[in-house]
């Protein structure tokens, strides 16, 4: 679990962003560059339900709450 919270903020860094997952906004564009990168064949392990207006991960979401609770 924490391994992919990793290789989510390594993405990230490789992009020259350092995220802040306090902030919602950061979350939620983890929860966009996640399924986009999943889209293409980098897989991160994550399920997405894409009912709703935008991907959306309850795996990602949790894990990426709990690395703030660090």
């Amino acid at each position: 679990m924490v391994e992919r919270v990793k290789k989510v903020k390594e993405v990230f860094r490789l992009l020259g962003y350092e995220p802040d997952f306090k902030r919602f906004e950061d979350r939620q564009k983890a929860q966009n560059i996640v399924y986009l990168l999943q889209l293409k064949k980098m897989d991160f392990g994550y399920k997405f339900n894409t009912k709703h207006i935008k991907p959306f991960s309850v795996e990602l979401m949790r894990e990426l709450e709990e690395e703030v609770k660090r």
